[in-house]
């Protein structure tokens, strides 16, 4: 694997690479004595993904990579610097080529950085429609929604603190409130909010904003907190989050998808406090006593972290995207998952960073003591759940897909137990059919290219046995996400569909 940070590539890392597959982080293009047509694409896909590598002398043919060599170097290298420079691109870019040699013929190769979400979209010609992510190893034009994502997320204003003009105090849920209320008096008994008019408390939290046409008007907080249902839903369509038990080993096939399902479209503060009652009840907890030697400590480690991922879960979250959120207890595993990937690398993750998609929401979490002080969540989560001799939690960050996932394995250190593959981690799809249609769609292609290639002719039944379900799985991803019926729609297997591949 290339090593990131100077850009720098070894000839021997180039040559294992080029006999592999193009993966997300690497590309190449042939470029004997000219620049690429399709260039732009690549270098904005690349800069408003995850970053990665141009490849400059090396062809593709028939799924082979042939290393055909660039004539003219200087001239390359020249162009595509003064193409990241030059007015091109909305945002000025930079590269510096490394040159290889290779069987007698000149390679160089390029690093893109991902661009900080402040300066995203990242798009040229001056129209922000030529705007390009990388979805697997393809490049695709991003759609309306994610760029929609993009500009929120590059906005100085977070999108939990945005004005809605249409929402007023009689929108919000009383129960809602009440249950805030109660939970703020076990934390700080004495604090103000437990006592003070709810109009000086919404002001306080940053649930209403000032008087405009005589009256306060919520912020996007104000009503994912305290909110009636269908107001919310007014507001965010897709919202919803669901807590599934399932009776089986992540992976394994079972006849009943689930024994247990709350699914959600209530407020942040409602569904908190109802997943929790049920999640707390699917962690194991040891007998032990509190300090007094009477009391039984019901709220150990592990608990904590459980109660820590879930919070996380819902202040980092994308509201304004379609995939929700989940959270799945399985007999081996409990796994989060939320739409709305990290705004920082996920090599980062353990270095107390903190920059939360909602700070708003983030606040009243950390003032009823449902999260961590800043910076510190993940640290309590994987401290949490290895003292009680758990193996580590695995966090996963996908930004072309945009989702994030902690999995906290229910497996003790050095128990011996029988793994299912991670590529045939799947309840609903046979394995065959399911392996090969993340391996076709290494490549974008429609549901008909797919039909064809496992030769099969029903179109419901394969939307419904084999695409559907890996798509929920986050395996597999539309390219047109915002449209999904659309005659150009076409599916291209995730990061995570390609880490089921590699194993």
């Amino acid at each position: 694997m290339f090593q990131k940070g100077n850009g720098k590539v070894t000839k021997n890392q180039l040559l294992k690479k080029l006999s592999g597959i193009e993966w997300d982080d690497f590309e190449v293009k042939e470029a004997r004595a000219a620049l690429p047509e399709d260039i732009a694409k690549t270098i904005s896909a690349l800069a408003n993904t995850i970053g990665g590598y141009v490849v400059f002398g090396v062809k593709e043919d028939d799924g082979k990579f042939i290393i055909s060599g660039v004539e003219k170097p200087d001239k390359i290298q020249n162009d595509f610097v003064t193409l990241l420079r030059g007015e091109k691109f909305n945002v000025p870019l930079s590269s510096k080529g490394h040159v290889h040699h290779i069987d007698g013929k000149i390679v160089l190769v390029f690093r893109i950085e991902e661009m900080p979400r402040q300066a995203k979209p990242v798009y040229f010609g001056g129209d922000i429609r030529r705007t390009f992510v990388r979805i697997g190893a393809s490049t695709q034009k991003a759609s309306k929604s994610e760029v929609e994502r993009m500009l929120r997320e590059a906005s100085e204003k977070t999108s939990d603190s945005m004005r809605l003009e249409d929402f007023g105090i009689e929108d919000l849920d009383n129960e809602a409130i009440e249950m805030f209320r109660n939970a703020l008096k076990l934390e700080h008994p004495n604090h103000p909010f437990t006592t003070c008019g709810k109009t000086e408390m919404l002001l306080g939290l940053q649930a209403i904003d000032g008087i405009k046409k005589k009256k306060h008007c919520l912020t996007a907080a104000g009503l994912l907190l305290f909110g009636k249902s269908l107001r919310i839903l007014n507001q965010f369509p897709s919202y919803f989050i669901d807590f599934l038990v399932i009776p089986a080993k992540h992976g394994q096939d079972v006849q009943t998808r689930w024994v247990e399902r709350y699914s959600s479209e209530q407020s942040i503060v409602q569904t908190y406090i109802q997943i929790y009652d049920r999640l707390r009840k699917r962690i194991p907890v040891p007998f032990a006593l509190k300090a007094d030697g009477y009391t039984r400590n019901d709220d150990p480690p592990s608990v904590q972290a459980a109660r820590e991922a879930l919070a996380n879960l819902l202040m980092h979250m994308d509201y304004f995207d379609a995939k929700g959120a989940v959270v799945k207890c399985y007999d081996d595993q409990i796994l989060f998952r939320n739409a709305g990937c990290l705004r920082f690398p996920i090599e980062r993750i353990e270095q107390h960073l903190t920059e939360p998609r909602n700070p708003v929401i983030a606040k009243v979490f950390r003032l009823l003591g449902w999260a961590d002080r800043s910076g510190s969540g993940i640290e309590k989560i994987t401290k949490g759940w290895t003292s009680m001799g758990y193996d580590k939690p695995i966090f996963q960050d996908d930004k072309p897909v945009n989702m994030f996932e902690v999995i906290f394995p229910l497996i003790k250190k050095g128990e011996a137990t029988v793994q299912v593959p991670y590529k045939y981690r799947t309840s609903t799809v046979q394995v065959p059919h399911k392996s090969k249609v993340l391996q076709f769609c290494i490549d974008s292609h429609s549901l008909r290219e797919i039909m064809e290639y496992l030769v099969l002719k029903n179109r419901a039944h394969v939307l419904e046995k084999y695409i559907q379900p890996l798509v929920e799985e986050c395996l597999l991803a539309l390219t047109i996400p915002d449209k999904p019926k659309s005659s150009l729609q076409k599916y291209v297997t995730t990061e995570n569909g390609r880490k089921n591949l590699e194993v």
